[in-house]
């Protein structure tokens, strides 16, 4: 009856056929299912070591027989409130817990693992330097022009789905998503954990989405590219500010990775030297470029990734 039914309170004797009261007490309190359920002991055997060590085991009260009604109504009554405090307790901390649970996901949805550890624990700010990242910008190619044909809202459904499905790429190849601008993906790879190999992991990463516009294109119904700019170097990477955290990222290397988007080859992956150098024996490239840059004195070098 216990395992299928929610018991508010149990009245138990000692004196029982096959299995004694100090065996059920002992099985229900060792169960996490009904450990929380009162148990009130009515009992003949009323010495002192029935009675410490059924509490002992977890008894919430001891009647000796032949017992008083009005008693033993008062100690059920009173047992019955408690029971029903615990369980509005039970119920607000599950709520609690839930809510709890909810924030943190939508913690997680916000800002790396790590980085929302340690906001959790109290900090205010949090910048690291770290010395050799690679750097990624996607830009959305035909937006604009979609924009003045669709609304607002398929617009937005429309980037939704795409980046979305960036998204899902990106715990593939162990790479940070940080952020949107509009039309524009921002993605990194050896923040916030270090990773030897972040740039043939973000040349990887960077291949399979160029890849997935054309699938994109067809389930969508649009004509749209995408040209990426990719840039590796040190950069300052964290959080700043007291509201609406985001994690960021700051240097001249994400600065070249996003002229590099802009001012590329449209439909293209085009990457900077140092990253180059990294991964040359690894992919294929079109012959060296050079590229006049905003804020750039002298000429970058650059490559296209094929394949």
């Amino acid at each position: 009856k216990i395992n299928d039914t929610e018991f508010d309170l149990i009245l138990l004797d000692l004196l029982m056929p096959r299995m004694n009261g100090y065996q059920v007490l002992d099985k229900l309190k060792s169960n996490p299912k009904t450990k929380n359920i009162p148990i009130i002991i009515i009992s003949a055997l009323d010495n002192i070591d029935n009675v410490v060590n059924c509490l002992q085991l977890g008894a919430d009260d001891f009647i000796p027989k032949p017992f008083n009604k009005i008693l033993l109504k008062t100690r059920i009554n009173h047992i019955l409130e408690k029971k029903q405090l615990w369980d509005t307790q039970e119920k607000y901390v599950g709520e609690i817990r839930l809510e709890r649970e909810k924030s943190e996901k939508l913690l997680l949805n916000i800002l790396p693992k790590s980085i929302a550890e340690k906001l959790k624990e109290g900090a205010k700010t949090y910048a690291e330097q770290f010395e050799d990242v690679t750097i990624l910008f996607a830009d959305i190619n035909g937006f604009t022009k979609l924009s003045e044909k669709v609304s607002a809202y398929s617009l937005i459904d429309l980037l939704n789905e795409i980046f979305s499905e960036f998204d899902k790429i990106t715990s593939k190849y162990n790479v940070e998503k940080i952020k949107t601008i509009g039309d524009c993906y921002m993605a990194a790879c050896g923040v916030p954990q270090i990773v030897e190999n972040h740039a043939e992991l973000l040349c990887k990463f960077a291949l399979e989405i160029m890849n997935k516009i054309p699938e994109l294109c067809k389930k969508l119904n649009v004509e749209i590219g995408i040209t990426i700019g990719m840039n590796s170097g040190p950069v300052i990477a964290g959080v700043i500010g007291e509201n609406k955290f985001s994690y960021d990222l700051w240097g001249d290397a994400v600065n070249i990775a996003s002229r590099l988007e802009s001012f590329g080859n449209k439909g293209c992956i085009n990457i900077s030297e140092s990253t180059y150098l990294k991964v040359k024996n690894s992919f294929e490239f079109s012959s060296p470029k050079f590229l006049e840059v905003k804020g750039k004195k002298d000429q970058l070098k650059t490559y296209i990734l094929k394949k």
